[in-house]
């Protein structure tokens, strides 16, 4: 990978930082989803709101 983007006179390590920013936005919805479920009050209140619809 690296010779085909040195012959394109592209720096190396812009590949690594394309893939890091291109998956920036999915590990901070994951992370929030996380920080959701640690919050017991918050999971019950969604688990007794989804009850009620039923």
């Amino acid at each position: 990978m690296c010779a085909v983007l040195r012959r394109l006179d592209i720096c190396p390590n812009a590949y690594y930082s394309y893939r890091k920013y291109r998956k920036a936005d999915y590990y901070a919805q994951k992370d929030s989803a996380k920080a959701l479920e640690s919050q017991p009050q918050i999971k019950e209140e969604l688990i007794l709101r989804s009850g009620q619809g039923s």
